[in-house]
Order: structure tokens, then sequence, then C-alpha cells
């Protein structure tokens, strides 16, 4: 999926309100319009996330690592920061929520890899706790 498919994506989901996009831009600096309740907020996850997946351009392909762990970063700022207010934190833990739905959807191996590697996890690892003397 693409930088701007995934950015419509939480734009439909969360609220043009929230992530208020121009949907014939070009570049990312004409990508979000400044008229988002959180906008400098919508704008740092925007840049971070176009950053970390070294797009180009807005239709370049976006990857669930390079996407959800800069979210987990911006999430983690927002939660020890002093200055955070609940409408900020709401919207990020539905950002995270809608971003990792996202990935869910269109890419729905990834996470049924996980799922069966903890399944075969669990089954090596003893059920049992073992005393060990020393």
């Amino acid at each position: 999926m693409t930088f701007r498919q995934f950015i419509n994506y939480l734009e439909e989901h969360i609220g043009n309100h929230q992530i208020p996009t121009r949907h014939n831009a070009h570049e990312i600096r004409e990508f979000l319009r400044p008229d988002g309740v959180h906008h400098n907020l919508v704008k740092k996850v925007v840049r971070r996330i176009y950053k970390t997946n070294n797009c180009g351009h807005l239709d370049a392909v976006v990857r669930r690592p390079a996407t959800l762990g800069p979210l987990a970063e911006i999430r983690l700022e927002i939660m020890h920061s002093p200055r955070t207010d609940i409408d900020q934190y709401r919207f990020i833990e539905e950002l995270c929520a809608s971003a990792t739905k996202f990935f869910n959807e269109h890419d729905p191996g990834a996470s049924h890899l996980k799922e069966a590697a903890r399944r075969d996890a669990s089954r090596h690892s003893p059920s049992k706790a073992e005393v060990i003397y020393f």
C-alpha cells in the first residue's frame, strides 16, 4: 500500500476534521490542510512516517514496521508529556488502532505469521514451573 492510501484510510476512519488532506496534492508539503483539530501532531506523525518509510513521493510504498514504529514512539512521547490533554491522548490511541487495522486488512498474512509464531513458541515452552536448587 502507498503512503497516500494509508493516510487517506486514516482520514476516512478517524475523520476529516482530524486528518484533513488534499487528495490532489503532489508533494508532502501540500498534502495536509492546516485546519485539523490537532494539526501540529498530525503533521509530526505524517512527516515521521513519510521519512522512516523513505518515501520520495506520496505514492511510495509504506511498510508495517516503518510505520507503526514511529507511531509508537510518538504515542509514548504524548503519554509521558505533562502537557498532553485527553483529546490528544484519545486521538493518538485511535490513530494507532486504525493504523494497525489498516495493515491487518491490507497485509493479513503478517498478522497470521505472528500468531503462528506465538502458538509455536507456546508449544515449546514448559507449561509448569521448574524448581532449580542451588
